[in-house]
C-alpha cells in the first residue's frame, strides 16, 4: 500500500493492539469509511459498547450516552458465608464447617512466634493478606471433639492425622493446637522433626551419653519458641529436682522452668540437655494432674528411621541416636496421664526404615520447605509406591512405637469447601483473573486443582 494509506490506519491499528492488550473482544460494526466503530465486550460483566472516533469532531456528535472511556472492572458479589465470626475454636461446632475462621494477630504471634511450625505456602498468604485464617475442617472438628470428651485420668490418647500430600494435615494440627490453648493447656509444639533428622548444622556428642548426638543450634532454636509460645503458661512452674547440666553447671530444685530454657538459650553447649529436662519435668508435673499436656508432633513418622547425619566413624545415623528425636520419642509413648498426643505423619518426611535394605547408589534433592537444603535419598526408598497410610509411613518400629492410637483421614476439599475456599481468595483478590470469578472460570479451577488443596492455592495464585 502506499505510505499515506499506511499512516492513516496506523492510529486505527495502535487502538486496535491497546484494547486487545486490554482484554477486549473487538468486532467491527460498520464498514463505512468513518466513524469507526467497535462493539467491545466485557468479559465478566456482560454486553457493553464503547465508540471510538477518528476525529475529535466525530467524536463530538457521537451519542453522548454512550462511554468514551475503559470500563471499570468491579469485584463480583461474593457470598458471606464462606467466613465465621467466631474466632475462639472451642465454640467451633458442626454448624461452622467448611467456613474460615480468623485467628487474632496477638493470638497468632504467641502460637507461631516467626510463624514457627506453619507451611511455608500459608505463611505467604498470611503475609498477602495481612491475617491468619484457617478452613474450619471436619478432621480438626473430631479430634476437638475426642479432646473434650476424653478421661485425663488414664493414659494420654495419640491422635495421628493422615492423608495425601497436601490435603492440609498440617494445618488441622495447627487448629488443634490453637484449641487446646485457648483452654488454658501447656503446648510442646515440635513441628516437622523431619528438619532435626536432615540438618547437618552442628553435632556434637552428649555429655551424658557418648553414644547419643547432641544438636546445639536445633535445639537452641526450639527453646527460642517455646519461650515466647509457653511463657504464660509456664510462668510459675519450679523444676522439682536437681539437674547436672556439665562440669561445671547444674540446675538447683526449685529453679523456675523459665530459668532453664533461658539457661539452654544462653549456652547452646547445654540446651539439647535442658530440652530434655523440660520434657521430663512437664510429664512428671502432667502425671500429678497440676496442668494439662498437649504434645503436637508434625512428621512424626520421621522419629523412626533413618537420618542423613554422619557420625564420626562416617556411618549414618539412626533416629534413636539423636538425642533430641529421643526426647520426643519419649513423649509419644503414652505412659502418663493428663494429656493428649496430636500428631501427623507426612510422605516427604519418609527416609526409610533401620534394618532395611539399602542401594549404594544416591541421588541428591532439595528439601521442600528449604531449597537450600541438600540431602541423599536411597533410590529405593524414592521408588516406593506413594503410601500415606500410618501403618506404611511409620513402618514396624513406629507403629509398634504409636499403637494404640486414633487415626484421623484428612481427605481433600468437598463441594462446599471448595465453595468456601475459592469465594475466599476472590475475596481477598488472591484471584485476579475475571474470567475466574464466573461459574465457567470457577468449574475451570476446580477441574485442574483436583479438589487437591495446595494445588488450588498454587493455581489460584498463578490467576
Amino acid at each position: 500500500l502506499p505510505r499515506l494509506h499506511l499512516f492513516k490506519m496506523a492510529a486505527h491499528m495502535k487502538i486496535f493492539r491497546e484494547l486487545r492488550r486490554k482484554g477486549f473482544e473487538l468486532k467491527l460494526a460498520n464498514h463505512g469509511p468513518f466513524p469507526v466503530t467497535w462493539n467491545v465486550f466485557a468479559r465478566p460483566f456482560g454486553t457493553q459498547t464503547v465508540r471510538y472516533a477518528r476525529s475529535p469532531s466525530v467524536a463530538a456528535s457521537a451519542d453522548a450516552s454512550l462511554p468514551t472511556r475503559e470500563p471499570v472492572p468491579r469485584a463480583p458479589p461474593v457470598r458471606s458465608i464462606f467466613r465465621t465470626p467466631v474466632s475462639n475454636p472451642v465454640e467451633h461446632g458442626p454448624q461452622h464447617e467448611a467456613q474460615f475462621y480468623t485467628i487474632p494477630p496477638e493470638e497468632y504471634k504467641s502460637m507461631f512466634p516467626q510463624d514457627h511450625g506453619i507451611p511455608a505456602r500459608f505463611k505467604k498468604q498470611v503475609d498477602t493478606f495481612a491475617e491468619a485464617s484457617i478452613m474450619v475442617r471436619r478432621p480438626s472438628l473430631e479430634v476437638m471433639g475426642y479432646l473434650q470428651q476424653a478421661n485425663y485420668s488414664h493414659p494420654a490418647i495419640r491422635y495421628v492425622f493422615y492423608g495425601k500430600r497436601g490435603t492440609g494435615k498440617t494445618l488441622c494440627l495447627c487448629h488443634a493446637l490453637h484449641y487446646c490453648s485457648k483452654q488454658g493447656w501447656v503446648v510442646l509444639f515440635f513441628p516437622k522433626v523431619s528438619h532435626w533428622v536432615k540438618s547437618n548444622k552442628e553435632i556434637q556428642p552428649s555429655f551424658h551419653n557418648k553414644e547419643r548426638l547432641d544438636q546445639p543450634q536445633e535445639a537452641v532454636d526450639w527453646l527460642k519458641m517455646f519461650k515466647i509460645s509457653a511463657a504464660e503458661s509456664i510462668k510459675e512452674l519450679q523444676t522439682q529436682q536437681k539437674y547436672q547440666l556439665g562440669k561445671r553447671e547444674a540446675m538447683d530444685q526449685g529453679r523456675p522452668l523459665l530459668e532453664l530454657v533461658e539457661q539452654g538459650i544462653a549456652r547452646p553447649k547445654t540446651a539439647t540437655d535442658c530440652v530434655g529436662i523440660i520434657v521430663k519435668e512437664l510429664k512428671d508435673l502432667a502425671n500429678q494432674g497440676r496442668i494439662r499436656l498437649l504434645v503436637a508432633v508434625d512428621s512424626v513418622n520421621s522419629l523412626f528411621g533413618r537420618t542423613t547425619i554422619r557420625k564420626q566413624d562416617r556411618s549414618m545415623a539412626y533416629g534413636n541416636e539423636l538425642t533430641l528425636i529421643h526426647n520426643v520419642r519419649k513423649l509419644v509413648r503414652n505412659d502418663w496421664k493428663g494429656g493428649a498426643i496430636v500428631t501427623a505423619v507426612r510422605e516427604a518426611a519418609f527416609l526409610g526404615f533401620q534394618g532395611e535394605k539399602t542401594d549404594k547408589r544416591l541421588h541428591w534433592t532439595t528439601h521442600e520447605d528449604h531449597p537450600e537444603y541438600y540431602h541423599p535419598i536411597p533410590e529405593h526408598v524414592q521408588a516406593r509406591e506413594q503410601v500415606f497410610t500410618p501403618e506404611a509411613l511409620l513402618g514396624k518400629e513406629g507403629f509398634e512405637h504409636m499403637d494404640p492410637y486414633i487415626p484421623v483421614l484428612v481427605q481433600n476439599y468437598t463441594e462446599k469447601e471448595m465453595e468456601s475456599c475459592l469465594d475466599y481468595y476472590t475475596d481477598r483478590m488472591w484471584i485476579q483473573n475475571k474470567r475466574c470469578w464466573t461459574e465457567p472460570g470457577r468449574q475451570q479451577l476446580k477441574f485442574l486443582s483436583g479438589y487437591i488443596p495446595s494445588d488450588l492455592e498454587r493455581i489460584c495464585g498463578a490467576y
